[in-house]
């Protein structure tokens, strides 16, 4: 029996799921890609692949639900550890607030609370509808910040070499 509204395990279970983050993910490499923002595109597929590590630890650990779970979402292995839903999420939203801190977008900052909110609401959403143990989301927050710094390094700009007679700073100038 569930101690929460019912609203709040319905939302994360949404929030979380495989088509709304392949959505919304699918939507992110094209609008980054359409804007002539090749690396942030990279970083949203990377992004996409969470799955891979997520199901290796599901069938590796195959650690049981709660007795309070019955039906489940699973992509492959219906394991509990780790979360699916909430390392979808930390990626997605990390992405995110990623993109519109690197692009400098007016009020980017905005974001990080918005994500951290949206990351508890699934954590939480998932262990109040019974389908998760506590560690189990803490498992999906850990691999979602493990694939999400994968993805930043892959969208990180290559550093540029300076040119002969260029000095590094970018000036057109040689100071001295």
């Amino acid at each position: 029996m569930r101690s929460s509204p019912s609203w709040i395990a319905d939302g994360a279970e949404s929030l979380g799921s495989l088509p709304v983050f392949a959505a919304l993910t699918g939507i992110a490499v094209v609008a980054t890609f359409a804007a002539s923002r090749r690396r942030w595109s990279a970083a949203f597929a990377v992004g996409l692949v969470v799955e891979v590590p997520v199901e290796i630890l599901k069938v590796a650990i195959d650690r049981p639900r709660p007795p309070t779970a019955t039906e489940v979402e699973a992509f492959g292995s219906i394991a509990s550890y780790p979360s699916g839903h909430v390392a979808r999420v930390v990626v997605l939203t990390g992405l995110l607030v990623a993109v519109l801190l690197a692009e400098r977008r007016r009020g980017a900052w905005i974001a990080v609370p918005i994500a951290g909110f949206a990351v508890g609401f699934v954590a939480f959403g998932r262990i109040a509808a019974g389908v998760h143990w506590p560690t189990d989301v803490l498992g999906g927050i850990l691999v979602g910040v493990g694939w999400l710094l994968g993805a930043l390094v892959i969208a990180e700009p290559q550093r540029r070499t300076p040119r002969a007679g260029r000095p590094l700073n970018g000036s057109s100038s040689p100071s001295g």
